[in-house]
């Protein structure tokens, strides 16, 4: 490798100064994001994204070093967690391929809850602002695994390589996913006694886990899934608006 990717640090007024490069930048080149608080992404638009941060925090050490091949996808079945770096094969550099995927579902959340807007330890003040620091914080995965070979954002070498490029302060993203937002906002969470009308009936049961819709799970002698006392269930996946919580 050429210059130490892992060294290069930025004083908090110049890391601000060079993020906001960044954002105008792919205000300037995006087809998609059209504003601070776009409504859609493409994968072009990572792509683009990569490519600023070289440029202007990374002194075009991507370009130059990047072992292997680099991919990116937008998820939509990413709904608690922001951003995800996968090393599919690191044999030697050369056959390294990796894959930043970045959640669909939590960008679109974003602002639904008041004080969810933090990423790395770090504020943000737009739907663009949180995108970059998650795109930040995969970044870092990838610049580990490129010069390491292993990443792991809990320990303090991926810590110290967040801190002096981009500021970040923890690897714990703060936003709103689908569990906390009907959690918060209407009180539903795994374990809440729901009722809801299926086919002009009330159903009652109880909301096993939270995606996108809730999985209920209702007594029926003849449902396929039983619990340890031998009662048998059928599961149902509701819209949340959907659902009522019981008292009691």
């Amino acid at each position: 490798m050429s210059a130490d990717i892992t060294i290069i640090s930025y004083s908090a007024e110049e890391i601000t100064k060079r993020r906001a490069q960044v954002g105008k930048g792919l205000l300037d080149i995006s087809a998609t994001i059209d504003s601070p608080d776009f409504s859609t992404i493409s994968v072009a638009d990572l792509e683009i994204l990569l490519n600023l941060y070289d440029q202007i925090f990374m002194k075009g050490w991507v370009k130059q070093n990047l072992p292997g091949r680099l991919q990116f996808s937008i998820s939509r079945q990413m709904t608690k967690t922001a951003g995800k770096t996968i090393c599919k094969r690191k044999a030697t550099s050369r056959d390294m391929i990796m894959e930043v995927r970045i959640s669909l579902p939590i960008l679109a959340n974003y602002g639904r809850i008041e004080g969810l807007d933090q990423v790395g330890g770090i504020k943000s003040a737009s739907r663009l602002e949180a995108l970059q620091l998650i795109f930040e914080h995969e970044l870092v995965h990838v610049l580990e695994y490129s010069a390491y070979g292993s990443s792991s954002c809990k320990r303090q070498r991926f810590q110290t390589m967040a801190g002096n490029l981009f500021g970040h302060t923890n690897n714990y993203h703060q936003l709103s996913t689908d569990h906390e937002i009907a959690r918060r906002g209407l009180g539903l969470a795994p374990g809440v006694r729901v009722a809801f009308n299926y086919e002009n009936d009330i159903l009652e049961g109880t909301i096993y886990n939270i995606r996108k819709r809730a999985a209920v799970m209702v007594l029926d002698k003849n449902g396929s899934y039983q619990d340890q006392q031998g009662r048998c269930y059928s599961k149902y996946l509701v819209p949340l608006q959907l659902l009522q919580p019981l008292q009691g």
